[in-house]
């Protein structure tokens, strides 16, 4: 309508939106006729949705029962136990992007010179020295030659390339390769074994390739890397020096991009009947690799790699602090639903005996308690230490002698509890605040004070008593 008022013409407003003509025509009539209110969507036909995608959602977020005797959630698995369809669940899963079958992994370093050796390789990738070549050289151990038992069938329309599901095996070879960062070019050799005297050949065969100019060359910790006499030959030839990625860390390398791209364009679909073949193989590609090759270019900071790369002590992700940003920070209502119910299922609140199957209600919201019975949340006498059952102010008084609370969250939170016949929160505001203990450690875990007892989160690795 903007583009309309403005004079641009139906065909022009069409090909800028990439919309129909119909489409256009149809939102000028509709403003024509009932104008503003005109742009606002109609009342779609059909039943209304009568499930909520949240409890979708917090089931799948949930592990499956004992026993189902399986290890995550399908669709139609969570439709039998929710009593709804299985494309009910599938389309709840995309909307969300939800994805119980996919499982990615993880690994972080334990170097204790993790932040030097990051720092060093990133440093010589972002800023090269003056009048010095930056090589990464790594070895890519077990490369097979294989070849099929019955012929390859070849690509055709709406058909793709096929090959026979056994091979029969001839023979591994070792590439070693020294990739040039700011070019791209890479010098290459192959050998039966990958120990320090063919590391050893290979370095000097790198050293003859660049003559007379500064190698800083950057690998891993393999352990024949630091040969003694690899260090011996080092001392030698003072002009090349080695740049350790950390422990873990061969992602740094950035001669792995070029075992990735070899792997996947010359060596996995290759039908290879020995080792003379796949080293002739390796080398054919190389060399039209160093005709087309382009220049490297690493974009991340140190700054930017390091809290990824090593594991926060301190982390605060899991409680209920981290979770209350996390979910309310979406949008969607679904995700702030989804906090209430973590939070009915792993805190013991109020004091209030949890039931299995009772509904609470937090805020607007209302959930189902699906857990057993805490038996923190039962009342104790006064005087038996940091009981659930003591008062409010006694509560206050003692978190008032351990020292003043700090607040972290800073997020106003209605009580939960159990309603009778109308659910309803409690009257009142109610903040999430961090008590430390001086008892003990600095490092306890933090507690929240609320009334009737403390906050004691399943997520957190320690519960103060």
């Amino acid at each position: 309508m903007l583009a309309a008022a403005d004079g641009e013409r139906t065909s022009s407003i069409c090909s800028r939106l990439e919309v129909s003509r119909p489409t256009v025509s149809q939102w000028k009539k509709r403003y024509a006729a009932l104008g503003l209110g005109g742009l606002d969507d109609a009342p779609r036909s059909g039943r209304p949705k009568t499930i909520d995608d949240a409890d979708i959602i917090a089931a799948t977020l949930e592990p499956p029962p004992e026993r189902l005797a399986v290890t995550h959630w399908s669709t139609r698995l969570l439709a039998e136990q929710l009593g709804i369809g299985d494309a009910t669940v599938a389309r709840a899963w995309r909307k969300y992007r939800v994805q119980p079958w996919r499982r990615e992994t993880f690994k972080f370093s334990t170097d204790p010179e993790l932040e030097a050796k990051v720092r060093d390789v990133v440093g010589l990738y972002l800023n090269p020295p003056e009048k010095a070549v930056v090589l990464c050289v790594d070895e890519k151990s077990q490369i097979q030659a294989l070849d099929r038992t019955a012929p390859i069938l070849p690509l055709r329309p709406g058909l793709p390339e096929k090959a026979t599901h056994d091979y029969k095996r001839n023979g591994t070879t070792t590439l070693f390769a020294a990739l040039e960062v700011a070019t791209g070019k890479v010098t290459d050799a192959c050998y039966d074994r990958h120990g320090k005297a063919e590391f050893l050949d290979f370095m000097k065969k790198v050293a003859r390739a660049y003559p007379r100019c500064q190698l800083h060359v950057v690998v891993d910790n393999y352990h024949t890397h630091k040969h003694a006499e690899v260090q011996a030959w080092l001392a030698k030839n003072p002009r090349i020096t080695l740049h350790f990625t950390p422990t873990s860390g061969s992602w740094l390398n950035l001669v792995e991009v070029f075992f990735g791209i070899i792997t996947r364009q010359a060596i996995r679909r290759g039908t290879i009947a020995n080792v003379k073949e796949l080293t002739a193989a390796i080398s054919r590609f190389i060399d039209g690799w160093n005709q087309r090759c382009h220049p490297f270019i690493w974009t991340k900071t140190a700054d930017d790699i390091l809290p990824h790369a090593r594991r926060q002590r301190t982390s605060r992700r899991g409680t209920l602090g981290h979770c209350w940003r996390h979910w309310t920070s979406r949008a969607d209502p679904v995700y702030r639903g989804l906090f209430v119910g973590r939070l009915a299922l792993a805190a013991s609140l109020v004091g209030v005996p949890k039931e299995r199957g009772a509904r609470y209600a937090f805020g607007d919201r209302t959930v189902r308690w699906r857990g057993r019975p805490d038996p923190r949340t039962r009342a104790r006498p006064a005087g038996r230490g940091s009981s659930p059952g003591r008062g409010l102010a006694e509560q206050r008084q003692s978190a008032g002698a351990r020292g003043p609370d700090r607040d972290v969250t800073g997020v106003p939170v209605s009580a939960l509890t159990k309603g009778e016949g109308h659910y309803g929160p409690l009257e009142g505001t109610w903040t999430w605040t961090w008590t430390w203990t001086r008892s003990r450690s600095p490092d306890r875990a933090p507690r929240l004070p609320v009334q009737g007892g403390t906050v004691c989160t399943a997520h957190q690795r320690a519960v103060t008593p």
